[in-house]
Formats: structure tokens, C-alpha cells, sequence
């Protein structure tokens, strides 16, 4: 260390200057490198988190806000839903019911029906029937139609469709229908 700053009395004016000026940006280099981006980088990191959470809580505000209207479609809707003290089987029953009169208003002609157990899935419950069934595609359109548009909220999970023969307008389908009920 003595040997370099004795190298400095040595030195020409212009090479002191030069010699300051590469010290000087060493310094800022590693004063840049090492203290102030890292800090830049965090701060831009708090930024994103910041504003990733004020999106976060205005889409809450908003449910929040809209909590009563869906609290009151759930009441009107969850009202002709399910009975009050209806069994399971009665559940299943009514979904059985359902399924064959919308078969035979859409003249589909049901060849098997499997119920299935029910599976409980938090604040709901899932009733499931396998069904094999006959029909033309006009009759499965319309099948089909009223699964989807039924007051017992049924819905078609699988769905697998082939022709009966080779030179038949029949169709061969197997469905997994399912009721989701509070």
C-alpha cells in the first residue's frame, strides 16, 4: 500500500487524473453493481407485489359488493332445489324420474340406468346415473336439450355417441348425468 502511494508523488498531472478518474469508476461500478441495483430491483419487486395485491383486492371489494344479490339468487334458487328432508334416495329417485320422462318426450328409449354413489364435494352434493340409451339424433338433440335446461339442475359430464349398425339412423349413447344439489 506504501509502495503505490509513493507511486503518486511520481506521477504526472495527467496521469494522477487518469489514475482518480479509473479509482472513481471502480468505486461507482461496484457502488452500482453491488448497493444500488439490488435495491432497485427490490423496490420494482414491492411495486409488482403491490399492485398485484390492490387488483386482488378490488375484485374482492367487488364480490363483496355483490354479495347480497347472490346471496338472494341462492335463496331463490336453492329454494325448489332440493326438499328439505329428502333422503338420498328420494334425491336419486326424483333424478331417475326426471331422466325417463325426458327420454320419453324426446323418443329416446333408455336400455340401461346405473346409479351411481353419491360424492359430497364441500358445501355441495353430486347424484350420478350412468345411462345407455337409444335413439335418433333428433331425439338425442332433444334429450340432450332437456338435460341442459332442467329445473334439477342436471348436467352432462361424459357423453360417448355411436351408431347402432352400419347402415342404421340409430344411435347407441352412454352419458354420466349428474344433479348438483347445497
Amino acid at each position: 500500500m506504501k509502495s503505490i502511494l509513493m507511486l503518486i508523488p511520481k506521477l504526472s498531472k495527467r496521469e494522477k487524473a487518469v489514475l482518480f478518474l479509473c479509482v472513481g469508476l471502480i468505486i461507482l461500478s461496484v457502488l452500482y453493481n453491488f448497493i444500488l441495483e439490488p435495491i432497485a430491483k427490490k423496490w420494482i419487486g414491492f411495486n409488482s407485489e403491490i399492485e398485484i395485491m390492490r387488483l386482488k383486492l378490488k375484485r374482492s371489494a367487488e364480490v363483496v359488493k355483490r354479495q347480497r344479490d347472490i346471496m338472494d339468487q341462492y335463496k331463490s334458487v336453492s329454494s325448489f332445489i332440493k326438499l328439505d328432508n329428502a333422503s338420498e334416495e328420494e334425491e336419486m329417485a326424483m333424478l331417475l324420474d326426471e331422466l325417463e320422462k325426458l327420454a320419453s318426450s324426446s323418443s329416446v328409449r333408455i336400455t340401461n340406468i346405473k346409479p351411481r354413489q353419491s360424492r359430497e364435494s364441500g358445501y355441495y352434493k353430486k347424484y350420478v346415473v350412468e345411462v345407455e340409451s337409444e335413439g335418433n339424433i333428433s331425439g338425442f338433440s332433444k334429450f340432450l336439450y332437456g338435460i341442459q335446461n332442467s329445473r334439477q339442475f342436471l348436467d352432462v359430464e361424459k357423453l360417448s355417441l355411436t351408431t347402432k349398425g352400419a347402415s342404421s339412423d340409430l344411435l347407441k349413447g352412454q352419458m354420466v348425468v349428474v344433479r348438483i344439489l347445497p
